[in-house]
């Protein structure tokens, strides 16, 4: 008697569908990154602007947008995207917490992808690359931004970038591809900006 499992497999453990037994579903990166930000919504639903959250929303819809504003700094942190992000909630009165949600949540779950995407290009579409990113996404680093706007679109978007120019350089590495090692000196000049 042989005891036989519910999904066949050839002799090298590659199931009757062809993908090998160590490889994710291909769905399950999209479904695992909106389940984190699923996750990100509710560990953050009690969260508002902070003080410092006000005052640098306060300089956004009564300064002009300019070089000057976007080079003006943030506590003494050179950020122009997060000056940026600041004049786009400032353009609804009182500033929208919605709109800042919806944009940390956008920032979150693109560095997941890109993190999900490094990891991917280094381990090889396999089990360990989702778990990493899964433990990325939940980790302090991540969740503490998330709680205050400022951190957020001081950090998070930098994070993304930085992962996307590593994303790319790793890909450039191999293909010596022009447009990618573009690619990855755009995101890093990006993610110095932050």
């Amino acid at each position: 008697m042989t005891l036989e499992s519910e999904s066949p497999t050839d002799r090298e453990g590659v199931p009757s569908s062809g993908r090998p037994a160590d490889r994710p579903p291909t769905w399950l990166w999209p479904v695992s990154i909106a389940l984190q930000v699923g996750a990100a919504i509710w560990l953050t639903s009690s969260t508002y602007f902070y003080q410092d959250d006000f005052l640098f929303l306060e300089q956004a819809r009564t300064q002009p947008f300019n070089l000057s504003y976007l080079r003006e700094g943030l506590f003494e942190h050179f950020s122009p995207v997060s000056r940026l992000l600041d004049s786009l909630l400032a353009l609804t009165t009182p500033p929208s917490f919605e709109l800042a949600r919806a944009l940390q949540m956008f920032f979150f779950a693109g560095t997941l992808a890109a993190f999900g995407w490094v990891m991917a290009t280094i381990l090889g579409h396999r089990w360990s690359a989702v778990v990493l990113t899964v433990l990325f996404g939940q980790s302090l680093v991540l969740m503490s931004l998330l709680m205050w706007w400022t951190a957020t679109a001081n950090l998070l978007p930098s994070i993304c970038f930085e992962l996307l120019a590593i994303g790319f350089y790793l890909r450039w590495r191999r293909s010596a591809s022009a447009w990618q090692l573009a690619a990855s000196l755009l995101a890093f000049a990006v993610a110095l900006l932050d």
